[in-house]
This record gives structure tokens, C-alpha cells and sequence, in this order.
């Protein structure tokens, strides 16, 4: 796990204390023109990961347009959000996640020490996920509304298995693609239709042909 701006106890020693900028830039790191260089949906989804961080109380973490799209889950502690598409106050709790697609430009201010699973990624479109896609795009009616959903009992299951599997350095590509398959699976499976088109209402519809 990274301790992002915190000072390492006894118990996580072994752990390289952060500085403030490191979170922005592990979390945002932009991909290298070499290395984005083909579009084919296996190297798009090979570039999909998450991140398991802990981040201190007032850090602020700030999302430009950028070439990932992000789900922010909160474990622990609070954030809020401030944005153009943010209309209440922007608060985000524990057991509750949101998606940022890649062109939408936000601050986020830790109010309270966050743990943070966080899935960046740049398609959503596994070959089994490519019909659903296509189906949830054609729903796209009303205007944007920014989205906020509680993590039912599944994604809090599998949040775990991520953050303990990547606290224990299982890193590698194919923990990220099972993790991956698996969020997908919980999503489809238990989350109703209108709530996953509020989510990726800005990201189905913009590339859904590879």
C-alpha cells in the first residue's frame, strides 16, 4: 500500500514515506507517446491498473484532461470534490465510488485520512463487454448528472482481495486483468442499468469500435 504524505509507523516501516507531489503523480502519470503509439482494444486494456493508496488529511489531488479514465472508491475516511459538473457540496464518504472520464478537469480535497482504491483505465471494452457498452450508449438521453454510488457487499469483497493482493506485491499484469474482469462482472451484475449509465455517461459512446 502507499502512504502518500504520512509519516511511516512502526507497524508499516518498511514503507518510503511520500512527498506531497507524489500522489498526483503516481495516481495522473501520463503514458509516453512510444508507448501509446497502437489502438487495438488488448494494448488499451493491458494499460488498465489500480492503485492502493492511503492519503493524509488536506492533500488536494488535481485531474487534468489526460489520456485515463478513473474510479475513485473511498474505503476510508472523505473527500470532496470540486468541479464545474459538481452541483452539491461534492462530499464523498467512505463506502461510496465515482468515475472521472478523461477529459473532465477536478480538485479533490482529502478531508479526512483517505484510503483509496483507484481503477485507472482507458477502455472498458473487454469482447464481452462490447455489446453491453453499445446498448447502454444508445440509452444516452438527459443531460450529464454527476454520480456518487454506495459499494454494495460484492465490490467491498473485491476491494479487499485488490488491496491486500497489492499490498503484498501482486502487481503483475494478470492481477490487474482478473481484478479488472471481476469489477466488471460485480458491476453488471449488481448494479442496476440507470446507475452504470450515470457513471459512464461520458466514457460510452466516445470510441466504441477497435
Amino acid at each position: 500500500m502507499q502512504y502518500l504524505n504520512r509519516q511511516p509507523s512502526h507497524r508499516d516501516a518498511h514503507h518510503q514515506p511520500y512527498r506531497l507531489a507524489d500522489a498526483n503523480e503516481e495516481i495522473f502519470e501520463e503514458e509516453t507517446e512510444d508507448s501509446m503509439s497502437t489502438n487495438t482494444s488488448d494494448v488499451w486494456n493491458e494499460k488498465a491498473k489500480f492503485i492502493n493508496s492511503i492519503i493524509s488529511e488536506g492533500y488536494i489531488l488535481k485531474k487534468e484532461p489526460c489520456t485515463f479514465n478513473y474510479m475513485f472508491f473511498v474505503i476510508s475516511g472523505s473527500l470532496q470534490l470540486k468541479a464545474s459538473f459538481v452541483e452539491d457540496e461534492g462530499m464523498v464518504e467512505a463506502g461510496h465510488f465515482f468515475v472521472l472520464s478523461c477529459d473532465q478537469t477536478c480538485s479533490m480535497s482529502i478531508r479526512e485520512d483517505a484510503h483509496l482504491v483507484i481503477f485507472k483505465f482507458i477502455s472498458i471494452m473487454f469482447s464481452y463487454n462490447i455489446p453491453f457498452f453499445q446498448e447502454l450508449a444508445e440509452e444516452k438521453t438527459g443531460p450529464y448528472v454527476f454520480t456518487v454510488l454506495p459499494t454494495n457487499i460484492y465490490l467491498k469483497d473485491l476491494l479487499h482481495l485488490i488491496a491486500d493482493g497489492l499490498d503484498k506485491g501482486l502487481g503483475c499484469y494478470h492481477f490487474h486483468k482478473y481484478c479488472n474482469g471481476l469489477l466488471n462482472v460485480i458491476l453488471r451484475r449488481s448494479y442496476p442499468r440507470e446507475n452504470l449509465l450515470k457513471i459512464y455517461y461520458h466514457i460510452v459512446g466516445k470510441k466504441m469500435d477497435f
